[in-house]
């Protein structure tokens, strides 16, 4: 889709394409950030001003650590000492808003608060009153099979 976007903005000789991206696209895995990372490597080699923005994360995606809260529980990938500062999605707005320049570029973006995970899970419990379950999913890596 965002192909088409581009395209027509092409064919309509628009000025300038902004692209809310994510940070770190290019190191995901999932088909969705690969699909991410490739369009942001089509749009920066367009002939129209670029802009690529890079929000840390989004308040709103917290809504299910706080939903899993209410629970009891939270889940995540290792020890969650994984930085975020989480935007507002009127503030990504505003930052945006400010930024037509004749440059192009990518900018990365965030709230003004880090938290690492766990502080996320932690707050969303104290906002429930409920015991904190967390459970930790760890990254394995394969083994060599043995044959002997």
């Amino acid at each position: 889709m965002n192909l088409h976007y581009l395209k027509f903005a092409e064919k309509q000789r628009v000025k300038s394409f902004m692209y809310i991206r994510v940070m770190h696209a290019a190191e995901g895995t999932s088909t969705v950030s690969r699909a991410k990372h490739a369009f942001m490597e089509i749009l920066s080699r367009s002939p129209l001003r670029w802009h690529i923005i890079n929000p840390s994360a989004y308040f709103s995606d917290l809504t299910e650590v706080f939903n899993l809260a209410r629970r009891g529980i939270a889940f995540g990938l290792g020890a969650g000492d994984v930085r975020l500062s989480p935007i507002h999605g009127a503030d990504l707005a505003d930052f945006c808003l400010a930024k037509p320049s004749d440059d192009t570029g990518t900018w990365d973006v965030g709230g003004p608060e880090v938290l690492t995970y766990r502080q996320v899970v932690q707050l969303a419990f104290d906002a429930t009153g409920r015991r904190q379950r967390y459970i930790r999913f760890n990254r394995h890596r394969p083994r060599a099979a043995n044959t002997g």
